[in-house]
């Protein structure tokens, strides 16, 4: 599927020449050029492969912590499509655990990009950033599993590329909670600005009048399902 530019309705003031505040979530976003970046996606373990124990595609507390952050992928999924975001897909070792779940519609995706590489800046991935949102690629929304592994890495290589990096927690889960929490600590202490799904959905709208609100509400109307952020507070 072809990919259409970003429409200007996404644009939001532009941060100020300054660091980043501890406070994420109410700093002023560069939101336009962004992409939406999975890192990478959840993968369905592969039938027939013998390493299926697949603890690096879901948490291995499945029974509520898989579902939950599933559904936060499929919002940032469905706004990327919606406001006609570049969504960026990797699958990490796909022959081995296999492709995303069947759950999460990645049609619209920019591309999809198997990899071994923890990082998603494959060198595939790699030729292709510039030309994202017309050669003037700002931004990245960045979410998927590993927190501690795939999504730091990933915001590691974009950070020092001068790209602003927003991981939405609530959809990024590691194996266990102390990775993961510990994960956006460090991200935090290299720039990166830890927010929520809803709370990207809400600034990349920015107004009720946005032509699309109308098109995104149901995704943020239901309940949103705990995904153990309780302690994110006390980092």
């Amino acid at each position: 599927m072809d990919l259409a530019p970003p429409v200007a309705d996404h644009s939001l003031p532009e941060s100020p020449a300054t660091e980043p505040s501890t406070d994420s979530t109410s700093e002023a976003l560069r939101w336009t050029p962004s992409v939406m970046a999975p890192a990478h996606t959840p993968v369905r373990p592969a039938a027939a492969s013998p390493r299926v124990s697949a603890p690096r595609a879901i948490s291995s507390n499945s029974s509520h912590v898989a579902a939950p952050v599933t559904t936060r992928f499929g919002r940032q999924v469905k706004t990327s499509k919606i406001l006609n975001i570049p969504l960026v897909v990797t699958e990490q070792n796909p022959k081995g655990l296999g492709k995303t779940v069947q759950e999460l519609d990645i049609a619209h995706a920019y591309r999809v990009y198997p990899k071994t590489r923890f990082s998603m800046l494959v060198p595939e991935l790699v030729a292709e950033l510039g030309g994202l949102c017309g050669n003037n690629l700002e931004c990245v929304v960045l979410f998927g599993i590993e927190a501690h592994v795939c999504v730091e890495q990933t915001a590691a290589e974009l950070c020092a590329r001068g790209i602003q990096v927003h991981i939405a927690a609530d959809a990024s889960t590691s194996r266990s909670q102390e990775d993961r929490l510990l994960a956006f600590q460090r991200l935090k202490q290299i720039g990166c600005f830890i927010t929520t799904s809803e709370t990207v959905i809400f600034k990349l709208l920015g107004d009720k009048e946005h032509p699309k609100f109308a098109d995104i509400r149901p995704l943020i109307k239901t309940t949103s399902p705990n995904t153990g952020l309780t302690n994110i507070s006390k980092m």
